[in-house]
């Protein structure tokens, strides 16, 4: 990135090869320029976190916006259930008895407290999590790269670009952007809008929005550190990588390698390495032993049948991102020679990229791709540090160029926003979902429109269902958040989804075919082994045979009370009376079911 503004003296050199700014020797200017600079970066993050619910209130009259499946079937319903129950805690919401949550506390708690002291009810929890997006990764990106870059103008303008490029998770920088601009502008893009949010992965609910700014701490407190490796520098960087552990795992052991290899390749500060991930690492332990004790608490299959920690052959699976190798490769000569003082970042982008395929190591799948978000990102910013320090030894750039920068940076944001835009009004599932909430709000609010009971058991419609758990406090028979439950055996799952169907009035050849397809496609071991495929598919059939010949036993097992079905659809089993015919769904009550145990008190107090 040119700095145009730059001056014609040279710029101390760090003593190790390099010959831009290390972050001890950048001028003083004051303080405003960095409040200014700081207040746009802070507004370009809030308008590309909350553009889409810009966007959707036109047509909705509401404040709203459900990105995805993840969204409306994940986050959302532990985000509701921690708001309505528990605001400084996360539990397990497929689970009436409790159970430890498998997120972390410092990615959604936090959202949850701010949207429940604000009174914007449950809804709102998804609002004030990208809110927190909003303004903490521009706040992280700025603070890394005033460590290396000069001018607050010319940071500002980076941490534009990075918050704009929709190739950040990639580490490919213009790269991927030129691509999808040019197949949405030829009329070829209608591809990336069939499912799930594609684009702008960067700002993904949770992962990267509300983990990046943890990995982006650590990055700006090792910089100074290794700057002029103070014991209270250090103890920042240490207090860093200890955030960046209660944070995410996928950082903190990318981190973790990163600072294995750094040793290895930094002689001249492995002792800051090594301090930072000791002291780190303590500080971080009781998240590990949290994890841990979450993996003794769970039933032996809920990992595996996820994709963690999950047994596969070795050499199997193996992802090859061609141009991140690549680019790591070139940039390694660049940085040894030129750039000593970026090496660390070079040493997390190529563990992330390792650990894409660890299972050669570990022999395990965990999920691997999500290492992706440390590659990339550090990949990306490795590289607009380096271009951008080769720009800086340029002498008496021309007053013009202050402008092409400026003009520049507008045009990556008016492209950024522009694809954001695209995303958040055309992909399906977004879509979906929407259209699902506007039909509910019109049927709930409706007049005459019953109260369910908090904390009941419902089945029925995926979409009823979906919203009933997030706005009245339901918790499900079959949904997601049971197959993500750490305390659901697989059984007990097959179960679930067996007496759902039966509810719902699917046929048997249709359930046998829908599962044995999702199985080819699906995680877990049944994706791989055909045998393991054939054997849950029986045990599908079996369940829901069982479910078919005494739905009574089944609905009672589970407790189940409320049926949300289409119109005129009657739930089979006794018991049922219908609470009310709506314009979308009929709602059916089952006698003599009360509220979920341990939620007697707070519901008689409704």
């Amino acid at each position: 990135m040119i700095d145009p503004s730059k001056s014609a003296e040279a710029i101390p050199a760090n003593g190790r090869g390099a010959t831009t700014a290390s972050p001890d020797k950048l001028p003083s200017q004051g303080w405003w320029p960095d409040v200014l600079a700081v207040t746009l970066c802070v507004a370009v993050g809030l308008l590309m976190a909350t553009l889409p619910y810009l966007l959707w209130s036109w047509s909705l009259g509401e404040f709203v916006y459900i990105a995805d499946g993840d969204d409306m079937t994940l986050y959302m319903p532990i985000g509701s259930q921690a708001y309505f129950d528990h605001p400084t805690s996360l539990a397990d919401p497929a689970r009436p008895t409790g159970g430890l949550a498998i997120y972390p506390w410092l990615q959604m708690v936090p959202g949850v407290m701010f949207a429940k002291a604000l009174g914007w009810g449950p809804m709102g929890v998804n609002l004030a999590w990208r809110l927190f997006a909003g303004v903490t990764v521009p706040l992280g990106w700025y603070f890394v790269l005033r460590q290396y870059v000069k001018r607050p103008s010319v940071a500002a303008a980076l941490a534009v670009v990075l918050m704009c490029d929709i190739g950040l998770v990639f580490g490919t920088p213009l790269l991927r952007q030129s691509k999808v601009m040019v197949q949405l502008l030829t009329g070829h893009g209608a591809g990336l809008f069939n499912s799930f949010p594609r684009i702008h992965t960067e700002w993904r609910i949770a992962t990267p929005g509300l983990s990046l700014i943890y990995l982006l701490l650590y990055l700006g407190f090792l910089g100074r550190a290794l700057a002029r490796p103070t014991w209270p520098r250090i103890l920042a960087a240490s207090a860093g990588l200890g955030l960046l552990i209660h944070a995410y795992f996928y950082f903190w052991t990318a981190a973790g390698l990163g600072l294995a290899l750094a040793i290895l390749l930094d002689a001249r500060n492995r002792k800051t390495y090594l301090s930072v991930g000791i002291l780190g690492s303590l500080i971080g332990l009781p998240a590990v032993l949290g994890g841990m004790r979450l993996k003794a608490a769970s039933v032996p299959d809920y990992g595996p049948r996820l994709d963690t920690f999950l047994p596969i052959k070795r050499l199997s699976e193996i992802v090859f991102p061609s141009t991140s190798i690549l680019l790591l490769t070139f940039s390694l000569a660049w940085v040894w020679f030129r750039r000593k003082d970026l090496l660390y970042i070079w040493c997390l982008a190529t563990s992330g990229t390792l650990l894409l395929n660890q299972q050669v190591v570990s022999g395990m799948q965990i999920q691997n791709f999500h290492w992706q978000y440390a590659a990339g990102p550090a990949l990306f910013l490795l590289l607009l540090l380096l271009i951008q320090g080769e720009l800086s030894r340029v002498r008496n750039w021309p007053r013009q160029a202050f402008w092409a920068v400026l003009g520049a940076t507008a045009v990556y944001l008016a492209l950024g926003l522009w694809l954001r835009a695209e995303e958040a009004m055309r992909t399906s599932q977004t879509r979906q979902y929407l259209g699902d909430y506007d039909r509910y709000r019109t049927q709930r609010r409706a007049a005459g429109a019953v109260t369910l009971a908090p904390h009941s058991v419902i089945a029925g419609q995926p979409a009823f269902v979906n919203m009933a758990l997030v706005l009245e406090r339901q918790f499900p028979l079959s949904h997601n958040v049971i197959n993500h439950s750490s305390l659901t055996s697989n059984d007990e799952w097959d179960a679930r989804i067996a007496l759902d169907a039966c509810l719902n009035g699917i046929p048997r050849s249709t359930f046998a075919s829908k599962h044995d397809e999702e199985m080819k496609r699906d995680w877990g071991p049944w994706l791989r082994d055909p045998s393991e495929r054939a054997r849950r598919l029986a045990n599908l059939l079996s369940e829901y045979d069982a479910a078919r010949v005494n739905p009574q036993a089944a609905l009672d097992r589970f407790r189940v009370r409320y049926f949300a079905g289409s119109a005129s659809q009657v739930p089979p089993g006794g018991g049922w009376t219908l609470l009310e015919r709506g314009r979308y769904w009929d709602l059916w009550e089952r006698a003599g079911v009360t509220v979920a145990p341990g939620h007697e008190s707070k519901s008689n107090h409704e």
